[in-house]
């Protein structure tokens, strides 16, 4: 069987709720490979929610024991960066990289800002904030989101230093699972948003705002 990958380069974005297969479907794009006699393609799977090792006792053990699959399970943003950097060097064009799931680089980045700005556990500061919020009525900047302005432009730079070099800058294939969330005009939404996803019952990608615009095929499981 031939198999050949007729488009120059996939990004694709996976996104719904939880236990619809969502991870199945960049395993069988690796099935696909392997039955096709092509184990010199490689997958690198960035593991956030440690889902890998069952869907491998599911019928997929193969695809690591014939070396086409790497996995990296990080514990917080520093790990993140580290898998990252280490990906980016090995990835060639026509591998896959894998983020499973995107939403907690997103999370992680916002911890790793408030531990190395305001010097205190992500637990702590949103406790005193909030208290801080409550005290003034919902008239603090930091009312919707835990931040400021400014602090959310700073986060999304340090954000991007994870995910750029493998949505952007990479020639492999690239392919992300997250979760999905309710548009809500009370919760920031904007009305173009909340229009543009209409078609899927005004459902979005949880994660970094930006990441529907990287990848470019949005996929609702």
């Amino acid at each position: 069987m031939k198999f050949e990958q007729t488009t120059r380069r996939e990004r694709i974005l996976v996104y719904g709720s939880f236990k619809l297969g969502k991870s199945t479907c960049w395993f069988d794009i690796a099935e696909t490979y392997y039955k096709a006699g092509r184990t010199d393609v490689k997958f690198y799977a960035i593991d956030t929610d440690f889902g890998v090792g069952k869907l491998l006792d599911e019928g997929y053990q193969h695809i690591e024991d014939d070396g086409m699959l790497t996995t990296y399970n990080p514990m917080d943003f520093g790990e993140l960066l580290a898998a990252s950097k280490d990906i980016f060097k090995k990835a060639k064009k026509g591998d896959w990289i894998i983020i499973d799931m995107l939403s907690y680089p997103w999370a992680e980045a916002q911890e790793f800002y408030i531990e190395g700005v305001f010097g205190s556990n992500p637990e702590d500061y949103f406790m005193q904030m909030r208290k801080e919020v409550v005290a003034k009525k919902g008239k603090d900047k930091r009312a919707y989101g835990g931040q400021e302005g400014t602090d959310w432009g700073f986060i999304t730079k340090v954000y991007k230093r994870f995910e750029f070099p493998l949505t952007l800058k990479t020639k492999a294939n690239v392919f992300g699972v997250t979760e999905e969330k309710k548009l809500d005009a009370n919760r920031g939404a904007s009305t173009d948003q909340i229009k543009k996803h209409k078609k899927v019952g005004g459902m979005a990608p949880v994660g970094q705002k930006g990441i529907g615009r990287r990848l470019d095929r949005k996929s609702v499981v």
